[in-house]
């Protein structure tokens, strides 16, 4: 993680209450649409204990404040620079379904020949992704598609009940395993997942089995989300226009002591940073509209919406089963 913590002397301090529901979105695998909730759930395992972090939040005398933005006032956070920028990979996905047009390929995707004629193209998973010899309830099946240019498999998957499509058009690494439902190790290319209603859920750009973006979660074909995979928790919550992140939570252990929590605004404009290790509060960094240092007094109130909208992202990733 960047660092931009303000070492703190000669101090006041302000109480701030995460009173935000803290989750995780990781996903092991992207085409699979339930493990975002089930995620989701064991993240929020730990909702109380980050509300009862009302931490004592070391902030700066005006003394030390004017001497930090003489010496070592933080530089703003944005989401690109915590490694969150906009999944633009996703967005012909996006404008092809918000105006019911045919869903993009690209040429990891787009089928130049065929397998041969002896060859499996069905496989059939139960709920749980496990393949079963015949179609299941609840269940899914896929179709190998053919190779594209590079001779990578390409498959789709659907839901067996509905026979609509349960991702996109995929890739195979060469030795990638067509009877796994796991991404990792397996998948080259955009993996995008949709709900039984036909609308996006989920995004992630796979390179030779590896996660090369955060997965990116939709609702309504908007973005409401980002995890990294890389990191037990570490995620984006965006505003209603599922453009602007709201807050960001990036820990390093799954119990969720040691990390930082950013805030921002509905304009984009950074509200605070706050530093956690062991559990407790190392410290606090706090900025007003035009992005300088500010002793925090309007935090409770300008902290509102992004709690707000954070509840409302727990709300519908969990409704998503």
């Amino acid at each position: 993680m960047n660092n931009t913590v303000i070492t703190m002397k000669k101090t006041k301090s302000i109480k701030i209450f995460f009173i935000a529901p803290l989750f995780a979105l990781a996903l092991t695998g992207c085409k699979k649409a339930d493990d975002v909730p089930n995620a989701l759930e064991e993240m929020a395992k730990h909702q109380n204990t980050i509300e009862a972090m009302a931490s004592q939040v070391n902030l700066p005398s005006n003394s030390a404040k004017a001497q930090q933005k003489q010496t070592t006032q933080p530089s703003l956070p944005t989401p690109e620079i915590l490694g969150f920028p906009y999944p633009a990979f996703a967005e012909p996905y996006v404008q092809a379904l918000s105006s019911q047009k045919e869903l993009p390929t690209n040429e990891q995707t787009a089928v130049v020949s065929q397998l041969a004629g002896k060859e499996t193209t069905t496989f059939y998973f139960d709920k749980n992704y496990q393949l079963m010899s015949s179609p299941q309830n609840n269940g899914y099946y896929r179709k190998i598609l053919g190779k594209n240019k590079n001779g990578q498999i390409v498959a789709q998957d659907h839901y067996q009940d509905t026979q609509t499509p349960q991702t996109a058009p995929f890739a195979f690494t060469a030795s990638g395993n067509i009877r796994s439902f796991d991404n990792n190790g397996n998948i080259d290319s955009i993996i995008i997942s949709f709900g039984k209603n036909g609308n996006l859920e989920t995004a992630t750009n796979y390179k030779n089995g590896v996660a090369i973006s955060p997965a990116a979660i939709y609702q309504n074909n908007k973005l409401i989300a980002q995890s990294k995979a890389d990191n037990p928790f570490s995620i984006a919550v965006y505003y209603e226009d599922g453009r602007t992140v709201a807050a960001i939570y990036d820990f390093l252990d799954k119990e969720m002591k040691t990390g930082r929590v950013v805030f921002f605004r509905n304009d984009g404009s950074p509200i605070s940073v706050l530093n956690m290790v062991d559990g407790s509060s190392i410290g606090a960094v706090l900025w007003d509209k035009n992005g300088v240092v500010t002793d925090g007094k309007l935090f409770p109130e300008e902290s509102k919406p992004v709690n707000k909208r954070v509840g409302e992202v727990l709300t519908i990733v969990r409704e998503l089963r």
